[in-house]
């Protein structure tokens, strides 16, 4: 039988965003014959089986290691005692000096495949690559043993001259990246993909190679989620229809732009009423936004805006403070009228984003960020991007004025974008892209 090793470093157990595209990867494989292996991370711990799935946690490190270090001590007197720390480490303690990221993910994942006896009839597919994992991979198909290890597909979210996770420098990404183009090793052994095609056009172009797009798979909006996210709008949240709902989604963190909300909500409280917006009525508009923290804690900038918008009338602005289970993150997703994503330029002007994927196929107007890859999605959806805390108020207000003409568009757009990323067709296009690379 075909088999088809997911690798994911950073899943830890059957949640959130890594665990949804470990399902979607994995039903769009079996679907087609696949027989599939879960590589992930040794601090996996849920005991719950997936059926058909062999699960084997393989890899000490995660894509979030690095932002759990603790900061290096900065300056010579630093640098110094780092070096003397470690000479005396090597010298006089049993504790072995610590591998590089990449070293260890390339062992790690060596080992797993040795396990299985894996061999070039079987594939392996990464969903959310970071600078580690495409430089170990061009080291491991660079090697004289790279011919027998199975073909590999390898999608990211992030671009290497932004913000990537463990990215190091974006240089060392690009030689390794040219040196499988050298050895014509791209589309042969190794494809690449970038989340949407903003993305993977970028990268294309930085790298000289082929990159694809392999959008985000989505599910089709579904009765019952539906009414169950409308009991949650009512009775959870004790909102009417005629309520417009903003909400955010996921951590509270800077570069999603969580420290702006303060403003935007004040300014919509300030605009509602008057000048250009006489008929909107500020007890009809809500925002619910989700603040939980993120793996290293609140940045102090967050914990500010917390105590800013926790000042605010409750009717008026909401936060949720802990993490949601996966049911009520659906359920907040499908109660909104439209999703706020006021994320960095600096972060997000080039990069993938799940929740914009999400907001999509859920049919929810999107106001983002103009200059990033969520203000970019928001236009082609017929949202709103916007650029100061003012305008995103004032795209609230149009939306909230205007909501059925809205809902309309978002609805059509939805049922595209739907029909042309399933979750039967995820993995399909990357065989589609093998059959290509043939040509």
């Amino acid at each position: 039988m075909k088999r088809l090793f997911i690798v994911d470093p950073s899943l830890k157990d059957l949640r959130g965003h890594h665990y949804a595209l470990m399902c979607a990867a994995t039903l769009s494989a079996k679907s087609l014959g696949f027989e599939v292996y879960w590589l992930c991370s040794t601090q996996y711990s849920d005991a719950r089986r997936i059926d058909g799935v062999t699960i084997d946690p393989t890899f000490n490190d995660t894509m979030y290691e690095s932002y759990m270090m603790p900061p290096q001590r900065g300056g010579l007197v630093g640098k110094l005692r780092s070096f003397a720390a470690g000479l005396f480490l090597n010298k006089n303690s049993a504790s072995p000096k610590r591998i590089s990221p990449a070293l260890s993910f390339r062992r790690d994942l060596q080992a797993a495949l040795a396990r299985h006896n894996a061999d070039e009839q079987d594939r392996i597919f990464i969903h959310t690559a970071d600078g580690v994992i495409f430089r170990a991979i061009a080291e491991l198909l660079l090697a004289r043993e790279g011919a027998q290890l199975p073909i590999f597909h390898v999608a990211t979210p992030y671009n290497p001259t932004g913000v990537m996770p463990n990215k190091g420098s974006w240089i060392d990404i690009s030689e390794g990246i040219s040196a499988l183009q050298g050895s014509d090793l791209i589309d042969s052994k190794i494809f690449l993909y970038g989340e949407n095609t903003q993305l993977a056009e970028h990268l294309a172009s930085h790298w000289s190679v082929c990159v694809r797009t392999l959008e985000l798979p989505v599910q089709p909006r579904e009765a019952r989620k539906l009414e169950r996210a409308q009991a949650y709008r009512r009775e959870v949240l004790g909102l009417s229809d005629d309520v417009f709902l903003i909400v955010s989604l996921g951590a509270a963190r800077l570069e999603k732009g969580f420290h702006h909300f303060p403003e935007i909500v004040r300014h919509t409280a300030e605009l509602a009423g008057r000048d250009d917006y006489p008929d909107a009525d500020l007890k009809k508009i809500k925002f619910v936004l989700h603040a939980s923290p993120q793996i290293i804690g609140r940045h102090p900038e967050i914990v500010a805006a917390i105590e800013k918008l926790n000042a605010m009338p409750r009717a008026q602005v909401e936060l949720i403070l802990e993490p949601l289970s996966d049911t009520d993150y659906e359920n907040l997703l499908h109660a909104s009228d439209a999703i706020m994503m006021p994320y960095s330029k600096k972060d997000y002007g080039i990069r993938g984003s799940m929740i914009v994927s999400e907001a999509i196929a859920a049919a929810k107007s999107i106001i983002a960020t103009a200059g990033t890859y969520p203000g970019y999605a928001a236009a082609e959806a017929h949202g709103c991007a916007a650029g100061t805390p003012q305008e995103f108020a004032e795209s609230v207000l149009e939306i909230s004025a205007d909501r059925e003409a809205f809902k309309e568009s978002a609805e059509r757009i939805s049922a595209e974008f739907v029909a042309r990323n399933t979750v039967e067709g995820y993995w399909k296009k990357c065989l589609d892209a093998e059959l290509a690379g043939e040509q």
